[in-house]
Formats: structure tokens, sequence, C-alpha cells
């Protein structure tokens, strides 16, 4: 009686290594799930039914994929899957359509789907410390985002289509190779950055940073 009204549950410490899908049955009124610091390889598809959860926190576990139902949380507004062994963010992910914070940081992700566009109420976008080399140009399509977190990737540039990402207050890229034009333009805040990105030489910058640091003695250990 006490799971069937249950609105939060917190699991987070507990060595869990697998959740089965009747253990997750009575739990239908669940908001909030805490699973942070366990040993899950995986989330079963039942979890995908929970119709009304609005936050899952799936961190610091050992997850490589999610269940392709993930995209039917109707509700849904966090998603933390920091620090887990993603490599793929898969196209049914962005079907999230209330999603407003998306935290992908510490896994192996070495791109992001063209569907990422889909997530148009997405205010915050953690992925730092992924294997990112590109962005795709559909970004510009998270009107509402302002907090975008790319650190320690292997961007060697931004795409310009960024700057359409009007709303957007925080913007973190060092750790990247990037040109210097780009990090001194960082440097005086998100609207220099921007003029520069929309600059019709930007590409020629690019071009020159990246033959100056394959010029550079220890390029080629980074």
């Amino acid at each position: 009686m006490l799971a069937n009204n249950m609105t939060m549950l917190t699991l987070s410490h507990n060595k869990i290594t697998a959740l089965h899908e009747a253990d997750l049955l009575p739990f239908q009124r669940l908001v909030s799930l805490n699973l942070f610091g366990n040993q899950l390889k995986e989330l079963p598809a039942k979890l995908c039914e929970l119709s009304n959860l609005e936050i899952l926190i799936a961190s610091n576990n050992k997850i490589k994929e999610m269940p392709q139902g993930i995209g039917s949380f109707a509700k849904l507004r966090v998603l933390d899957l920091s620090c887990n062994k993603l490599r793929t963010i898969r196209p049914h992910m962005c079907q999230l359509s209330t999603l407003k914070e998306l935290y992908l940081a510490d896994n192996k992700i070495g791109a992001l789907p063209l569907d990422i566009g889909q997530l148009m109420q997405l205010e915050t976008l953690s992925l730092r410390h992924n294997r990112l080399a590109t962005l795709p140009p559909e970004l510009a399509k998270l009107a509402e985002l302002k907090v975008l977190h790319l650190q320690d990737n292997n961007l060697a540039e931004l795409c310009r289509e960024i700057v359409m990402c009007r709303s957007l207050k925080v913007l973190e890229i060092y750790g990247n190779p990037l040109p210097n034009a780009v990090f001194d333009a960082h440097k005086r805040g998100i609207q220099p950055l921007f003029v520069l990105l929309e600059r019709a030489d930007y590409a020629e910058r690019v071009a020159d940073g990246e033959k100056r640091r394959s010029s550079m003695p220890w390029a080629a250990r980074v």
C-alpha cells in the first residue's frame, strides 16, 4: 500500500546490479527516482512505463545504453546519466519533449544525434568530458537552452549555428583543441564569441589555428 502512494524513491549507494521489471510495478505514482552510485549496467524497459516520472537520476553507474522506450516519458523534466559508459545517444532519447535538464557528462559519447534539436524545452545540457569532435547544426533549434557544458572534449571548432541559441547564458568550452581566437573571444563573454562565429573568415581562423597547433612539438602528445 505504501509503495502504491510513493512519489519519491531514493536507492542511491546500494550496490544494486540490476532492476527487475517486477520491482517497479508497485511504484506507478513515482515522480522522482534516484539510482545514483550503484552498479547498474542497464535499465529495464518497464521503467519507461512510469508515466508520472519527472526526475530520473541514474548517474555513477555502468550503463552502456538506455532502453528504447525512454522517449515515452510524457513528463520527464530532469535526466541525469552522468558518469556511465554511454557511447551514443539514441534518437529515441530525443523524443523527450518535456525535458529541461539533460546531464551526460563523463561518458564516452562520440557524437550527438541530429534529432537533438527535438528537445525544444531543454535549458541545460551537460556534455563535459566525452569524446565529441563536432557539434550538429541542429543545436540551433534549442531556443530555450541556457547552459551548455562542453569542457574536455575533442572539439576543434564550434558550429556557427550555436549563435541561434539566443537564450544561452553559460557556455563552457575549456579543455578542447579550439583556436586561440575562440578562447580569447570566450573570455570576453557569450556575445563576443557569437560575433566571432558569425564572421565570414571564421573557418579560415579555425584552419590557421589547426596549422599552428600541429606545428607545435607538444601537439602530437595531446
